[in-house]
């Protein structure tokens, strides 16, 4: 009945999901009631899966004004972590409770995932907490069927997903409660990360940190002398070569570097500190010095060999970018694979810049930004990037606009999936 009732509200009214979403932080009472929203859906257990999914997805995203002056939905929790949470909530509770219900709880920092039902004797919340694999359920034939469907894998690994899920977002752990009545999961929008932490990653911006990158830096913000074990536990690494993958890219940035490069042998080398964080002042400074030399080997669209070894002959002893500069510039994101100047390295370096034709386009302003580069659009409807250095010197930043007609010659060949660049502006 509860798998396939066509009525399942005539045999079962409480195979349900109830979502409350809630203003504030705490449930209030009388006239502090703030319950904005109370939907409920009663399905059979697989429609009720998706149907509860369905209504619970808005929830997970908010609308926000953005400085362009549109609206925007950015999701604030992950998807993977809160359906895993429901569907678990909805497999795993104690259908002997016909008195009870499936119940999610959205208040403005958090949400609860309440199923009726503690754990079974054979789960501890120590286990669960320490993702360990364990996994037992009192619903055998329910979670058989929900695995058929494709909704859960009775892997031991739905914990495990909850929380790599709300890792890789850069949120809070989840919280796990149980007691003999529920089961409870909370999913939090409070990120790992405090002012502090923030302020810290802001200031390497020029770099483009990922997430892991991210991790390590803050790892060894202090000039705490990181072990290898530390990298491989700070990104949740399991093969080796991820973290030499890692390691390689941020010492092509030339954020961290080995104090120990000698060191061998021994099982316990991965837990001696030996890789050191670049403070974002010392790597700046490489990298204005790296950025200098690609401005004097002169105008090019392509990093040849020989302008690596001439921008290599102008480098510091101590540079980090010294060993393979057209490395690090792919690293970093000035040139691509095929070694080809990116728009990212005509706005640091706008010498770059070798126009190929004489020809003259005519556009206009598409966007100005805060960093002094922007887009135009020609009367073709194409796109070119520009930076400032290439306006009249008479012009200043504060006077463009969009909508400004504007002519001026392309810049470098095209490259697939970025805008051409334009140069020598005119104003119209």
């Amino acid at each position: 009945m509860l798998l396939f009732a066509q009525d399942i509200t005539r045999w079962y009214p409480r195979c349900e999901v109830r979502i409350v979403r809630i203003r504030g932080t705490e449930l209030g009472t009388g006239e502090n009631y703030n319950v904005i929203q109370d939907d409920r859906v009663v399905r059979p257990i697989p429609k009720l899966v998706e149907d509860a999914w369905d209504a619970l997805r808005p929830y997970l995203a908010r609308t926000r004004f953005q400085s362009t002056g549109l609206f925007r939905e950015s999701l604030i929790y992950p998807e993977s972590a809160c359906r895993e949470a429901l569907v678990n909530a909805i497999a795993h509770r104690d259908y002997s409770r016909e008195g009870s219900l499936v119940e999610v709880f959205v208040y403005d920092d958090r949400m609860d995932f309440q199923s009726p039902g503690g754990l079974l004797s054979t789960i501890s919340l120590e286990q669960l907490k320490s993702l360990a694999r364990v996994h037992e359920t009192r619903n055998v034939l329910i979670a058989r069927t929900l695995r058929e469907l494709g909704f859960m894998r009775e892997m031991g690994e739905g914990i495990l997903r909850m929380f790599d899920a709300m890792r890789d977002s850069e949120l809070v752990a989840p919280e796990l409660t149980a007691d003999n009545g529920h089961f409870i999961v909370t999913l939090r929008s409070q990120s790992i990360f405090n002012r502090q932490d923030i302020e810290w990653l802001e200031s390497y911006k020029e770099f483009d940190l990922e997430k892991n990158e991210q991790r390590v830096v803050l790892l060894g913000r202090d000039g705490h002398l990181l072990s290898t074990n530390e990298i491989i536990n700070v990104a949740g690494f399991v093969d080796i070569d991820d973290f030499r993958a890692l390691n390689e890219q941020l010492r092509q940035k030339g954020i961290i570097y080995n104090t120990r490069p000698s060191a061998r042998g021994g099982g316990r080398r991965r837990d001696t500190g030996r890789f050191r964080v670049r403070s974002s002042r010392e790597v700046e400074q490489f990298l204005a010095e790296l950025l200098q030399a690609l401005k004097s080997v002169g105008p090019a669209t392509t990093l040849t060999r020989e302008l690596v070894a001439k921008v290599r002959s102008k480098l510091s002893m101590g540079s980090p970018y010294k060993e393979r500069p057209d490395i690090s510039l792919q690293t970093l994101g000035f040139i691509d694979s095929q070694r080809r100047f990116l728009p990212k390295a005509l706005l640091y370096v706008p010498e770059l810049s070798q126009s190929t034709t004489s020809q003259r386009l005519l556009g206009r302003i598409e966007s100005a930004k805060p960093g002094r580069y922007g887009f135009i659009t020609d009367d073709d409807g194409s796109d070119y990037f520009f930076h400032i250095s290439e306006l009249p010197e008479d012009v200043k930043w504060e006077d463009i606009r969009p909508g400004l007609r504007v002519s001026f010659e392309p810049g470098p060949p095209r490259i697939p999936g970025r805008s051409d660049t334009a140069r020598a502006i005119r104003f119209v």
